[in-house]
């Protein structure tokens, strides 16, 4: 699925990560430009946990922070299908940074990350 340049924000994303919770058929989302801060990259971690089919998460220019990209570091340590992430021009910071790498150690399915 294709959202990108949507506007979507942290609203659209909580919304949109409740239907990924229960999601067995979505692939590819690509959140890219969709001014989601720290709240949205919440959500969208949250839902990596519970979603199983999800492969490619683009979350490239966004804001969601050192905040953001940690949530998501951790919800990588459990999920296990994801193959593919973009978190490029998201001011992650070194902390970010660092939680996203740790994930690896336990997640053994990611294959890309642009970071």
């Amino acid at each position: 699925m294709n959202l990108e340049d949507n506007v979507i924000g942290d609203d659209g994303a909580k919304s949109l990560c409740e239907a990924l919770k229960s999601n067995f058929a979505l692939k590819t989302l690509h959140l890219y430009s969709n001014l989601i801060h720290v709240n949205g990259a919440n959500s969208i971690a949250e839902s990596l946990i519970f979603n199983c089919t999800l492969t490619l998460l683009d979350l490239g220019s966004n804001n969601i922070g050192a905040a953001g990209a940690i949530a998501i570091g951790k919800a990588l340590k459990s999920n296990s299908t994801l193959l593919n992430l973009i978190l490029y021009d998201n001011e992650i910071s070194d902390s970010g940074a660092k939680s996203i790498c740790e994930s690896l150690l336990s997640n053994v399915t990611l294959t890309s990350l642009d970071i």
